[in-house]
């Protein structure tokens, strides 16, 4: 691999605007990214990003195509324009997909710890990213068909709930063993917990229909909740440490599913502008749910995968 002054600062912002993370920005927030960004030259038959390594990189393919394989299966070829780890680098694991170069390959690069120092100063950087990251997520979630159940059962410890409500202490405890908070530190996870109101629902209670404004973010404390959309057969189960409306309101796009509780239930809720204010004071956190984001579209993308395969062995 070698560097070469190749891309000019023009093709630079227009690269950063072709990709869906950073589409959406201010020419000023694209300038800062911009001027971060470094040239790579890769041959022919080149590896730019293994499968067994975390993405610590960002490339933008402006010259050339690609090969991803996963599982020793080339899942796509594609040519430039092309963002490769856009999401790899917030997940914070690697992504199980090789990607060579199959001509020279012209790119830009930036680590992702160069991206974090960026959007640490730059909470509109950051407010897209998670944007643009709920919304792909939205996405591919809509095109799951059949029934399941959120979160399963491996990532539901016990939680007990009383006829009153709950203190400071259990909001914290149970808001901490939630899967998305999980990785973030216990002071991030007390900040974050004061803005957090108790709710309860009967059974039968419509949450908020397909297509609605998102108001509030849910976590479901206890109960069920049943998800539908109009689009897909099947019923998404909701239980306990689910968090409900959070990819609308993150994705700041209408909700995709209508919500009807099937049991009483107990729930945490937020509004919607009072996290993201939240987020931009807290850094660590935000992070956070930008890698749970990450994660979880990988998770989507590897059950589709499936899906696709099992709806092509059926047929005849």
């Amino acid at each position: 691999m070698s560097d070469r002054a190749l891309v000019t600062s023009l093709e630079r912002l227009l690269a950063l605007r072709r990709s869906e993370l950073f589409r959406d920005l201010p020419t000023r927030d694209l300038e800062v990214l911009a001027g971060l960004l470094r040239e790579a030259v890769f041959r022919a038959g080149e590896v730019i990003q293994p499968a067994d390594q975390p993405a610590t990189t960002l490339h933008l393919i402006v010259e050339g195509a690609i090969e991803l394989v996963r599982d020793e299966v080339v899942r796509r070829r594609v040519e430039a324009p092309f963002a490769l780890g856009s999401l790899a680098v917030f997940a914070g694991r690697d992504g199980g997909t090789r990607a060579t170069a199959l001509t020279e390959v012209v790119a830009l690069r930036i680590p992702a710890d160069v991206i974090a120092e960026v959007v640490e100063d730059h909470f509109n950087v950051l407010d897209q990213l998670l944007r643009a990251t709920a919304r792909q997520l939205i996405s591919e979630v809509r095109l799951l068909t059949g029934d399941r159940v959120v979160p399963g059962p491996a990532d539901r410890p016990p939680c007990r709930v009383f006829e009153r409500p709950l203190d400071l202490v259990e909001r914290l405890i149970f808001l901490r063993r939630m899967p998305m908070f999980a990785p973030a530190s216990l002071d991030s996870v007390a900040e974050i917990s004061t803005h957090f109101r108790e709710l309860r629902y009967p059974a039968g209670h419509e949450l908020w229909r397909e297509g609605e404004r998102p108001v509030d973010i849910l976590c479901l404390v206890h109960g069920a909740v049943r998800g539908t959309t109009a689009a897909h057969p099947g019923v998404v189960l909701y239980r306990d440490y689910a968090m409900l409306g959070a990819l609308s309101v993150l994705g700041q796009a209408p909700h995709y599913q209508r919500c009807v509780t099937d049991t009483p239930v107990v729930v945490l809720a937020v509004a919607g502008g009072q996290i993201l204010d939240a987020l931009e004071d807290n850094f660590e956190m935000a992070m956070v749910l930008l890698g749970g984001l990450a994660r979880e579209t990988f998770d989507v993308e590897r059950r589709l995968h499936e899906q696709r395969a099992l709806q092509s062995d059926a047929q005849p």
